[in-house]
């Protein structure tokens, strides 16, 4: 049974390949829309990308890929080592042997010595070794576990980059959208200005305002262009700072598709104590630091292994041929077979093995301060963490008050002045504080945001 693509017939065991093919084309072609076009962004995408393309990831995956397979090598020590050897030797002069002639005769044999050459010519040897250790001290079965606990921290340090990225990425991402609900707030205020100018011409027109209001209104306006063309390019440079995270093209647009907003969270309600033990459980970097100090216990015994003797196992097969030309053949070898133990013990060596063992238990007591010191710095930084996120809270809150009265403010001096009740600058001023009471809000928005995501940086619950 086969299948026909494009005019080309594959068999059953041949559908796996094409579909591969096609998802490879796939996954290329997805990766090119990627860099080539603009994209559609939410802060779940920009995650999801982030974790994929993000090179410093990338770089900490084959960490964990190197560390694999140097466990790999680690373990392949507890087999034997099996070689097949092979040399080839040609004398260009053989050896001569001398030796006192036993039949010597002053008359009849008068040589006092004999001289023999020795060997042939060619000498042709092959064969296999076999190795095998059959007692190390304990510095096999140490050196592995090391390289065990070494991929365990590769992974410890992939995960700890994986948090750190993604905490950099979502700040960035609520930077870009700050700076474009700023954008937001400077085009309604310029629209309000502007508005504004076009009561106080027509006031103007029929004398109800002076020149000084009009110039005033002009002034207004005018102030909120160069403020709405630096928050553009602050927008840029966000969205630059935000791409290289990303690890996307620079020409690549960026439609967001959401804004900067307040959502309540669970760790509001926590208290400190529990918020503290769910880092030290959680975070990867406590991991870390307890593989590290686990891996300098393992590097203690396996100085102390250096004391100890060894016993190795030894085995050979060889077949040797000897001939003094080169037309070998199987009847010119000859086999041999042996095999042997042998034992290494360290008698004395200057005390060098002892100093090494006394610097790896130092090394371990003072890993147990730094141990110490980490623990206290993560308390603090989710301390830190969870004060600022209740503070930025408790502003928002009321922030969003001063902002209600802010805009109630503006509407009662924009219907007081049409009324001719109060002045233009009253306007202005109820303007200018609206203006500001967005940006504040926004600013502290923005605030508890970045708390949000430093404390569940702190959680490892990013």
């Amino acid at each position: 049974m086969g299948l026909i693509f494009k005019g080309v017939t594959y068999q059953a065991g041949g559908i796996d390949m094409v579909r591969k093919s096609l998802v490879a084309i796939i996954m290329l072609f997805g990766l090119i829309q990627l860099n080539a076009q603009d994209i559609e962004l939410t802060l779940e995408r920009a995650k999801a990308i982030a974790l994929e393309n993000n090179q410093e990831i990338q770089m900490a995956r084959k960490e964990v890929e190197k560390a694999r397979y140097v466990l790999v090598e680690a373990r392949g020590n507890f087999f034997p080592s099996i070689s097949a050897f092979s040399s080839f030797q040609h004398a260009w002069e053989l050896p001569t042997v001398i030796m006192n002639n036993p039949f010597y005769d002053p008359i009849r044999n008068p040589n006092k010595k004999l001289y023999f050459k020795m060997g042939t010519e060619n000498n042709l040897v092959y064969g296999f070794n076999l190795q095998l250790p059959i007692f190390t001290g304990g510095s096999i079965y140490n050196g592995y576990k090391i390289a065990k606990i070494s991929y365990e921290i590769a992974e410890a340090q992939l995960k700890s980059k994986e948090q750190e990225v993604l905490s950099n990425v979502i700040t960035a991402y609520y930077n870009v959208l700050f700076m474009r609900s700023m954008l937001k707030v400077t085009t309604e205020a310029l629209e309000a200005a502007e508005e504004n100018y076009r009561q106080v011409k027509k006031f103007y027109e029929v004398g109800k305002a002076s020149e000084f209001d009009l110039i005033r209104a002009e002034v207004q306006v005018a102030n909120y262009k160069p403020q709405l063309l630096s928050i553009k390019n602050q927008i840029k440079l966000s969205e630059d700072r935000l791409k290289i995270l990303l690890n996307l093209d620079e020409e690549v647009g960026i439609t967001y598709m959401d804004s900067l907003i307040f959502e309540g969270t669970e760790y509001l309600n926590k208290d400190l104590d529990t918020l503290i033990n769910i880092a030290i459980e959680n975070r990867a970097d406590v991991k870390l630091l307890k593989l590290q100090k686990e891996i300098l216990n393992r590097q203690v015994k396996l100085s102390i292994s250096s004391l100890m003797p060894t016993v190795a196992f030894t085995t050979n097969l060889q077949y040797q041929g000897q001939k003094d030309d080169l037309d070998f053949t199987s009847e010119d070898f000859f086999k041999s077979f042996n095999s042997s133990v042998s034992i290494s013990i360290p008698l004395f060596t200057g005390f060098r093995n002892y100093a090494k063992i006394q610097q790896k238990k130092i090394e371990v007591k003072r890993f147990d301060n730094q141990m110490e010191s980490f623990i206290r710095a993560i308390k603090l930084e989710v301390k830190t963490a969870w004060m600022t996120l209740k503070e930025a809270a408790q502003n928002l809150e009321t922030q969003q008050a001063i902002l209600e009265q802010a805009k109630e403010s503006y509407r009662l001096a924009n219907l007081m002045y049409k009324e001719g009740m109060n002045t233009q600058l009253d306007v202005i001023n109820a303007q200018i504080a609206l203006n500001q009471s967005k940006m504040n809000y926004q600013r502290y928005l923005l605030e508890y945001n970045t708390a949000l995501v430093k404390l569940l940086k702190a959680l490892n619950q990013l």
